[in-house]
């Protein structure tokens, strides 16, 4: 499975080997395998519902769909939004949507 995180109407997309770029420096091994866990859940999310995955609204879906059909603890729900919103703010500040 490629993770990327793509809009539906607008083309623009941040491809697993930019993820790779904007992270490796500065995170282990572990939390990158992570990172890209809570990323393809995130796509595959908004995928399934049709959502854009760089509109803000659908970040907020997600977080509502995990706390209410998962069994995902709090804490793991924030780790996981923290992981997407810091992918999409360094590549948004990098330029690095296709």
């Amino acid at each position: 499975m490629t993770t990327e995180l793509s809009t539906q109407g607008d083309n623009k997309s941040i491809a697993a080997s930019n993820i790779e770029n904007l992270l490796t420096a500065q995170l282990a091994d572990s939390s990158l395998a992570m990172y890209r866990r809570d990323i393809q859940a995130y796509q595959a999310y908004a995928t399934e519902n049709r959502l854009s995955t760089l509109q803000p609204q659908t970040l907020i879906a997600w977080r509502d769909y995990l706390a209410l059909h998962s069994t995902l603890s709090p804490n793991t729900i924030n780790r996981m939004l923290s992981a997407v919103k810091r992918i999409v703010k360094q590549a948004a500040a990098r330029e690095m949507f296709n």
